[in-house]
């Protein structure tokens, strides 16, 4: 009787380690920053407020309570990649705003170097389909989804905007206080001239 009981202790024991770790693992490949959430250091009052929830390999909700108006970075999900210059890359992911028409920005690069940026423009409630391939223009180490309130103002976003005709804009007047959520599912990031089945390749365990 001790033995089978000291048995299902280590059974158990082990289970609740797996999951923890599979938990922890999930929730690794997703990185967020919301200037304004309360967090130790976010204090940026121009920022977006709000969390990230249900965040899993190829899918998260942000929960704006505010989307701000410090620009698209005042509210940033990123993850780690492994991207070389010249590289075949294709990225596939839909992507909805669920109260209002919302501009977002996804920017593949190593700190100031851009292999990649595009700027979708959501309309409320419907999903927006990517699915493209591209030549990585320079080395890269992250991804970013760019989602704080943007209203085409921002100095230090030029390099960003270079790649629209205009400069985008989330509304007038008290636009920056507008709530949504912002859905992102079925993300995938691969490279087709690769044999392998890796995808992002940064050395989570869903790339190994």
């Amino acid at each position: 009787m001790k033995f089978m009981k000291k048995t299902a202790v280590i059974t158990l024991a082990i289970v609740l380690v797996i999951n923890m770790n599979t938990s922890v693992f999930a929730k690794a490949s997703w990185h967020d920053y919301i200037g304004f959430d309360g967090k130790p250091g976010h204090t940026w009052y121009e920022a977006a407020d709000g969390k990230v929830v249900g965040i899993a390999k190829n899918k998260w909700t942000a929960k704006l309570k505010t989307i701000g108006w410090g620009g698209v970075w005042g509210a940033q999900i990123y993850r780690n990649v492994n991207i070389k210059k010249g590289q075949k890359c294709r990225i596939k992911f839909k992507i909805r705003s669920t109260k209002i028409n919302k501009w977002i920005v996804v920017k593949i690069c190593n700190k100031n170097k851009i292999a990649y940026v595009k700027w979708i423009h959501l309309k409320k409630g419907k999903y927006t389909k990517v699915n493209e391939t591209f030549i990585a223009k320079k080395n890269a180490t992250q991804i970013y989804f760019g989602l704080g309130g943007e209203f085409g103002d921002r100095d230090d976003e030029k390099d960003i905007y270079a790649y629209l005709n205009k400069r985008p804009s989330d509304g007038k007047g008290d636009a920056a206080g507008a709530s949504t959520k912002i859905l992102l599912r079925n993300y995938s990031l691969t490279f087709p001239d690769l044999s392998s089945k890796t995808h992002c390749r940064c050395g989570c365990p869903y790339c190994k």
